[in-house]
């Protein structure tokens, strides 16, 4: 659990509360959107190509 996301089901009253939450109190904003990510930093790819173009050469 990072923080970074928050499963709320498909109540509707649920929905709209948890993103009011976001949405009116900024210290819960922050803490979700200052989160990291669990899988690394989205770079993976590039780094595969720059490390097989480096072999390859």
């Amino acid at each position: 659990e990072t923080g970074a996301l928050k499963l709320v089901g498909t109540d509707k009253e649920k929905i709209i509360a948890c993103a009011s939450e976001l949405l009116c109190n900024q210290a819960s904003y922050q803490l979700m959107a200052k989160a990291t990510n669990p899988y690394g930093d989205g770079r993976a790819g590039d780094r595969i190509i720059a490390a097989t173009t480096a072999f390859l050469d």
